[in-house]
């Protein structure tokens, strides 16, 4: 069941109620539970928080005029807005059984009434459960998607990626780069030190790929001790800068683990390989993949812990 709002705050003091015919009454009840009816009917169509804002943001002008609305979960999801901020606004905490859904804020350039008032928050019990179900579908999607240990996105999330950002570079000619990022030596480090001495080396590895690409890019485990990441509108000299800096920022760990663990004396590298469709014009992912993986067999017969970049002609097996 729907619980009671918890909290609501508002800088609109609402008009006083004045007394109104029975009539009026009448007519402004029949407006609202047809707004109710349509509003449940179109939340059925959709399991996306996005759209079921902008259904209910349409729903909601046959009944009371809202200028915009805002949507935040507590969790790290983005706001989601509708609409534009005015003057005027009210605050709805959304609570139910099963805890807290979010914060939904109206805004408007005039008062709202209490009648007004009474409206909304008659629409919000249609909307919350819902809006509820959207967003526990957004997450467990979300979670099908990741790498449980880094957190990165795992080879399913590559895939629909890849295929997405390899179509729309071909389409519009904008260039695009891959790097296939291997640890070194890795599995002696699993039989000296223990896997789960590898894995603290596998997440600290993938924060280090994390934070030494730009926002666009896309980071994933690509399974094991193997990563990708796909570098958007960006050439091969731009792929070879960011490859160098993940490489570089991984070789400063070993002075990191030597402060934490003493009788570690294993050095920490990976060898990364480039592909980019500025000197590789392939048309499938496979291809790209493949080339980026006989840049990556490259860079281990040079002696690892370097970078080396793909050719079109490059025809290398492992």
């Amino acid at each position: 069941m729907w619980e009671s709002i918890v909290s609501i705050e508002t800088n609109n003091t609402p008009r006083p109620k004045m007394p109104a015919a029975s009539s009026a009454v009448d007519i402004r009840e029949a407006q609202a539970l047809h707004a109710q009816i349509k509003l449940m009917q179109s939340l059925q169509t959709s399991l996306q928080p996005n759209t079921l804002m902008a259904l209910f943001f349409r729903h909601i002008q046959s009944v009371v005029k809202v200028d915009g609305i805002d949507f935040l979960t507590g969790d790290s999801s983005p706001l989601i807005s509708c609409g534009q901020k005015k003057h005027h606004h009210c605050n709805y905490t959304l609570n139910i059984e099963s805890g807290y859904v979010g914060e939904l804020t109206f805004f408007r350039k005039e008062v709202f009434e209490a009648q007004e008032l009474a409206t909304i928050e008659r629409l919000l019990t249609t909307l919350v459960y819902p809006l509820r179900n959207a967003l526990d579908y957004q997450r467990l999607t979300q979670l099908s998607l990741q790498d449980a240990l880094t957190g990165l996105g795992n080879r399913t999330a590559l895939r629909s990626a890849l295929q997405r950002e390899l179509l729309a570079s071909l389409r519009y000619q904008h260039q695009l780069s891959l790097l296939m990022i291997d640890i070194d030596h890795f599995k002696k480090i699993n039989d000296n030190y223990g896997h789960l001495k590898g894995d603290q080396i596998i997440v600290e590895v993938s924060q280090i790929i994390l934070t030494g690409c730009r926002e666009t890019d896309l980071g994933f485990r690509y399974g094991g001790e193997e990563f990708i990441v796909l570098l958007p509108n960006t050439d091969e000299s731009g792929a070879q800068i960011i490859a160098e800096r993940i490489r570089s920022h991984v070789e400063q760990l070993n002075s990191s683990q030597a402060d934490k663990d003493s009788t570690m004396t294993q050095a920490i590298s990976v060898s990364i390989g480039v592909a980019s469709l500025q000197h590789c014009p392939v048309n499938t992912a496979e291809a790209l993949v493949k080339l980026a993986d006989n840049a990556l067999y490259c860079a281990k017969a040079s002696g690892r812990n370097c970078v080396m970049t793909a050719r079109a002609d490059d025809t290398g097996n492992k």
